[in-house]
């Protein structure tokens, strides 16, 4: 059984935490002792987020934001930095999936999907790294759709295939600083 303080002294970003596992993630880690950044695009969502984890001892910064949107995701990173003076752990959750038979499927879902589920991650992961010392770690919520393909999703098995590729990439370049980089590929969960 946890300590509930593996986490002591560490700060973390979680993206998508207004709800379903970006929420669990960052309960997760309140209990484990650490402070904890949180994102997403529902503020009154993130308030009661960040309520809960206060409750649990944890020190908490919201940002209610559009992640896609250029300068968001390195604000994020900044703003948690300065309230907890580093960032030690980023976990890209925030997502998109819509279905769409490959045919139908419109480029503006395809242009939003790969804006948030891939750009905005990168973006994060880059902002968060640039700061990050060695034993830090970069997370993903990617989906067994980055790995087997399903029908009416290409635009999102697109997605996270990109993701589990950049995901082998980034620790090529990080891993020799100390700086875990990994993806976790779950299958559907009920939120």
């Amino acid at each position: 059984m946890s300590s509930g303080n593996q986490l002591h002294g560490k700060a973390a970003v979680v993206t998508g935490a207004s709800s379903g596992i970006g929420e669990g993630i960052a309960e997760g880690f309140a209990r484990e002792g650490a402070d904890v950044a949180i994102s997403g695009r529902d503020q009154a969502k993130l308030d009661a987020v960040a309520a809960r984890l206060q409750e649990l001892g944890a020190r908490t910064h919201v940002v209610a934001h559009d992640l896609a949107a250029d300068g968001e995701a390195a604000r994020l990173v900044d703003e948690a930095r300065d309230a907890f003076g580093a960032v030690n752990i980023a976990v890209h959750s925030a997502g998109i999936f819509e279905p769409f038979a490959f045919v139908d499927a419109p480029i503006e879902s395809f242009d939003q999907t790969f804006g948030l589920n891939v750009r905005a991650g990168f973006l994060l992961a880059q902002a968060a790294a640039r700061q990050m010392s060695e034993g830090d770690s970069i997370i993903f919520i990617s989906s067994i759709a980055g790995h087997v393909a399903f029908p009416t999703s290409v635009v999102y098995c697109g997605t996270k295939g990109a993701v589990e590729l950049m995901v082998k990439a980034m620790c090529t370049e990080l891993s020799p600083l100390g700086i875990r980089v990994n993806s976790i590929a779950p299958s559907l969960f009920d939120t």
